[in-house]
């Protein structure tokens, strides 16, 4: 193998290599060297995976800073357990629990809210219905 001398420093190296040397510099190589389709190809393989490593990098980021806020919140909603926090399977369940919890409580609320509009003629998003109802001699 023949040893070229890179253009941008100087340094010799192995042809159609990286400088070592260098920010990365491609010495020059010989003509119709057969191995700079595979060295490009292999470049081009580097840059993609480089690309696909990024951003898996990023979704892997998001998810630690949402987990990182879900604990919070759980710790938060567990004061007595502030040693403790849950792996994400138990985190995940805990939160669809919770998701439960607080709509159960709206449609309870809301059966309130449209018994009060009824009873005490207050403001109902639905008057309409609730007169027509009443009219007709039907309780709502």
């Amino acid at each position: 193998m023949a040893l070229r001398r890179c253009s941008a420093c100087g340094t010799k190296h192995l042809a159609s290599t990286m400088c070592p040397a260098c920010c990365g510099s491609v010495a020059q190589a010989q003509p119709n060297d057969p191995r700079d389709a595979q060295i490009r190809e292999l470049q081009a393989q580097v840059r993609t995976l480089t690309e696909e490593r990024d951003e898996l990098q990023q979704l892997f980021d998001l998810q630690h800073t949402r987990t990182l806020e879900a604990d919070a919140e759980y710790i938060a909603a567990h004061p007595r357990e502030t040693l403790y926090t849950p792996d994400l399977g138990e985190l995940i369940r805990w939160l669809r629990e919770d998701r439960d919890r607080l709509r159960a409580e709206v449609e309870r609320l809301q059966i309130v809210i449209d018994g009060a509009c009824c009873e005490l003629g207050a403001f109902c998003p639905d008057m309409a219905t609730h007169f027509r109802t009443q009219a007709e001699g039907g309780v709502t």
